[in-house]
């Protein structure tokens, strides 16, 4: 498998981002990249990531500044087939030359818990309708457990994401870089 990248931008607007996602995506080598919570519409940013060497993209714009999620691929090194996407999330089948499809989900999940409420059905449904290997990553905006959190309050974080992982017997792979970035 060669490179992904999701990346909670919290904008996509500034000369700090176009600087940033560069560089990132230069010194990782990605070939998918997810941006969620752009802040921005596509089109302000779609110059800037298509000269990195990206061919094609799938885009949930933001209502406002609220949510948004993209997606951007180089056809010629991996084959990204549009499965199905909603305002929380954009799935696909995914695969590099010689490799068996998988499914790829990129979640930003909203920070309303009734609208995020609505998500854990629709993965049930995709899932069951898919039947693929299936590779999660996003910004889910709920917690798992409360070592997930420093401070605050911790009851409001959790929902019906715990009881959703188990139902699906999902593995956390974990990170690699700071806590609660």
């Amino acid at each position: 498998m060669d490179h992904i990248l999701f990346w909670n931008a919290r904008g996509a607007g500034s000369e700090k981002f176009r600087s940033a996602v560069h560089d990132l995506v230069k010194m990782n080598n990605v070939d998918i990249l997810f941006i969620c919570e752009p802040r921005i519409q596509f089109m302000g940013a779609k110059k800037c990531l298509l000269s990195l060497g990206f061919t094609d993209f799938e885009v949930r714009e933001a209502a406002g500044f609220s949510g948004g999620i993209w997606l951007l691929w180089n056809k010629n090194k991996v084959t990204v087939e549009f499965v199905d996407s909603t305002f929380q999330s954009i799935s696909v089948k995914v695969s590099w030359l010689g490799s068996s499809p998988w499914l790829l989900s990129g979640i930003y999940a909203s920070p309303c818990n009734t609208a995020r409420g609505t998500l854990w059905s629709y993965l049930d449904s995709l899932a069951a309708r898919i039947g693929l290997p299936w590779l999660l990553l996003g910004d889910f905006n709920e917690l798992l457990s409360f070592a997930d959190k420093i401070g605050g309050s911790n009851h409001y974080r959790f929902g019906g994401m715990q009881d959703w992982v188990c139902r699906n017997g999902l593995i956390d792979m974990g990170y690699q870089g700071a806590d609660f970035t």
